[in-house]
Order: C-alpha cells, then structure tokens, then sequence
C-alpha cells in the first residue's frame, strides 16, 4: 500500500501540472504583461509538477522517520507552489526577467523585488534541502535492501 505523503504529493503533482497547463493557454489570452515570463512560469509548472510526481513515486524506496517523510512531504509541496505563483506574479505584473537580482526589471513597487527576492531564495533553498533529503532516504533505503541498516528510519 502506497504512503498517504506519497499519494499527496502525487495529488499535489498532477494540480500544479495542470496549474502550468492551463498557464499556457492564457499565455495567448495576452493577460500576461511579459509573455516570456508566461513561458517560464507555465514551465515552472509542468516540470515542478512532475517533480511531485516523481517523488511520490519514489516514496516507497526511501528510508525516513516519521517526521522526516512529514517535513519532506511538507516542504516539497509548499516550494513547488510558491515556484509557480512566484513566476507568475512576475509575468503577471510585467517584470522583465526572472528574477528580480537585476537593476533593469520594471518594478512598480520598490518593495515588490525584496519580496520576491526573498520568496525566491527561500523556495530554491527549501528545493534544495528537499532534494538532499530524498537522497539521504534513497541511500537508506537501498542500505537497508543489501542488509546494511543504519542511522534514524531504519526499519
């Protein structure tokens, strides 16, 4: 029986995935002020929402503790949403790049780029925090397959 954290993530997945779908599409709606940045964000969507996916279904090949897979669970859901509505924020709003690191970007609030800049920090850490975690249980889990059982998890 498949983890109730993987079926979530899986759920979760295939909303965002669908979320950057349909972003497409109102990419010739023409409701974005900077339609390149409709672009990424429609990407961001699709690739992040198959990155849920893919993680759930790696879910039962990894080896954490209870509040591990919660915390994992958790982060990675929260991260990929706030990727997706990041990007679109900006392509919304009309910036002129991706990130907001550059002085060129059209901002109509001084405040918007320290917002967004810290959104985007904090979700690209939390991404990558997400991603050694996976790996950490990846590499329980198939010490715990050859007999080698070690560490918080093991079963």
């Amino acid at each position: 029986m498949r983890s109730e954290y993987a079926q979530r993530m899986m759920f979760h997945g295939i909303v965002v995935f669908l979320i950057g779908l349909v972003t497409g599409f109102f990419l010739y709606s023409g409701l974005m002020k900077n339609p390149q940045i409709g672009v990424i964000t429609h990407l961001e969507g699709v690739l992040n929402g198959m990155f849920l996916v893919i993680l759930g279904l790696l879910w039962s090949r990894m080896l954490l503790t209870e509040k591990q897979q919660k915390f994992l669970m958790v982060l990675a859901i929260v991260c990929v949403y706030i990727n997706y509505f990041q990007a679109l924020w900006g392509a919304v709003l009309g910036r002129s790049r991706a990130t907001t690191l550059f002085p060129a970007d059209r901002i109509p609030f001084p405040f918007e780029a320290r917002i967004l800049d810290v959104v985007l920090l904090s979700m690209s850490l939390g991404l990558c925090l997400v991603c050694v975690m996976a790996l950490m249980g990846l590499r329980r889990g198939m010490a715990a397959q050859r007999g080698v059982v070690t560490g918080p998890g093991a079963r």
